[in-house]
């Protein structure tokens, strides 16, 4: 894998990840990741992905919170309704290797979109 000269400073070895570099550098192997596996350190490429990934659990829940707000509570379709965007952003988020500390961000914009989707759409009575 050819690396040019302004990509380098975004990826680390799977060594580093470990823990296991020394104090010197560490040369380029075949197995390279992205920095936001290490920490978020957001710069311009890992915030962008980030936001794009929180505003797609947002807009993934809005109508899922309508139907979650049209179904018995506590059922098999609340359940699904709660949890189907789940495996979408958890995809997101590994295809694009963002680490776990994005999380937090991911499920409060997805509860975010539960909630405005149950306000936007309520049900019919």
């Amino acid at each position: 894998m050819k690396l040019l000269k302004h990509e380098s400073r975004h990826l680390v070895s799977f060594a580093q990840v470990l823990g296991r570099a020394t104090t010197h550098q560490v040369p380029f192997t075949k197995y390279q990741v992205p920095i936001c596996v290490l920490r978020c350190e957001f710069d311009n490429h890992c915030m962008w992905i980030v936001v794009a990934i929180a505003l797609l659990a947002l807009l993934l829940n809005v109508p899922l919170g309508a139907w979650r707000a049209r179904v018995p509570k506590f059922s098999a379709k609340w359940f699904a309704a709660v949890h189907l965007s789940v495996p979408f952003i958890w995809a997101m988020r590994m295809a694009s290797g963002i680490s776990l500390r994005a999380i937090p961000l991911f499920i409060a914009l997805a509860v975010a979109g539960q909630i405005l989707g149950a306000r936007l759409f309520p049900p019919r009575e």
